[in-house]
């Protein structure tokens, strides 16, 4: 039979074991189903988004044992909680859903599963996120495919398997803030006036609209940030917070455009710009063309670094007299470096996101 979610409320949905599958295991299925019906239902969006918050933060709380005395406390602090409901309500903190609704939900959850047991102080710091009319969304990826998240903004998030991202329901005013643990891939809605900001351990990222990756998990010794398309800002997450100002921030910053990848030593503490290993067209319908016929060198490093995006150095004087002549393709740009180098005599390497390329000129 289809359950009718419509006159759900808030307890409903976090006791429907269908709502919670969609929260804890989240496929492209369920998050079929619920984004449309979201979508479709939006006068229930937010009481689906309180019951979601619930439900995670159960979750997140459900790691330790606590002593008979934290179990009393919580609880009563939750009677003391209803017991001031009519006060809560007056000031409109729930708009009409009351704390008594939401003790419920808590108790419903504890039974089902057995989790009371496994419950914690974590409990009050999840309720103080579903008093306020903005409560964060934590969004984790427990299956073994990218788990789609689309934020308020319109930006999108791809998240890869065994990460998690922490987000308000609805972004701030002067700023869009979002916190990754792991992996995901990010594709930003442009907007000028409020910046994207992501924190991912000890890396903070900054953009206004672009894509992007980011890499990091606690497992590993790096953290990678790597762009797609536009222009990022990557900071240590101790310059961010210390330089509040965005100009003093941008002169700590280090700047990314496509291709280029910012690494950050844990142990070292130290951001290295690079390039990505595999660098990409800009446009999959580029126009440009790498069959080259007798092509001065100049034209040559042109084309790939308007293909690719990327600068390359070199001394035009000393190579003025260098030409190609090279049916190049579909080989990566690093392939047609070789073939180019090893035509005219010279050698590459990458440092500081470009591409130096040194020759002792052509005959």
């Amino acid at each position: 039979m289809i359950t009718d979610y419509e006159h759900f409320d808030i307890e409903d949905f976090a006791s429907n074991d269908s709502f919670k599958n969609w929260v804890l295991h989240p496929s492209p299925k369920s998050n079929f189903f619920w984004e449309n019906y979201i979508q479709n239902h939006p006068h229930q969006a937010h009481k689906i988004e309180l019951a979601r918050n619930l439900i995670l933060g159960i979750r997140s709380a459900a790691h330790q044992v606590p002593s008979e005395a934290t179990v009393s406390r919580l609880w009563s602090t939750i009677n003391e909680h209803t017991e001031n409901e009519e006060t809560l309500e007056s000031q409109n903190f729930w708009h009409h859903w009351s704390l008594s609704k939401i003790a419920a939900s808590v108790a419903i959850l504890l039974c089902l599963g057995a989790v009371f047991f496994q419950y914690t102080d974590k409990l009050q710091h999840s309720l103080r996120y579903f008093a306020s009319d903005n409560p964060m969304i934590e969004q984790q990826n427990d299956t073994q495919e990218v788990l789609i998240v689309r934020l308020a903004d319109g930006s999108t998030v791809s998240l890869d398997p065994d990460s998690k991202i922490t987000y308000r329901t609805h972004f701030e005013e002067q700023k869009r803030e979002v916190y990754l643990e792991g992996e995901a891939f990010f594709e930003v809605t442009k907007n000028p006036n409020k910046p994207f900001i992501v924190y991912a351990n000890d890396v903070v990222t900054r953009v206004l609209g672009t894509s992007f990756r980011i890499k990091a998990r606690d497992t590993d010794q790096k953290i990678v940030v790597a762009v797609k398309t536009g222009k990022v800002s990557v900071f240590k997450k101790k310059d961010f917070q210390e330089n509040e100002n965005i100009v003093a921030q941008n002169n700590k910053g280090v700047i990314l455009k496509p291709n280029q990848q910012v690494v950050y030593l844990k142990s070292e503490e130290v951001l290295s710009k690079t390039l990505v290993e595999k660098p990409e067209l800009l446009s999959k319908k580029s126009v440009v063309s790498f069959d080259f016929d007798n092509t001065p060198i100049a034209e040559v490093f042109a084309r790939l670094e308007k293909a690719y995006g990327v600068s390359i150095v070199y001394d035009e004087e000393l190579m003025k007299n260098c030409f190609l002549t090279a049916p190049l393709g579909n080989e990566p740009l690093f392939d047609k470096l070789k073939v180019i180098c090893k035509t005219t005599g010279a050698t590459y390497e990458v440092f500081d996101g470009q591409i130096v390329v040194t020759s002792r000129g052509c005959n």
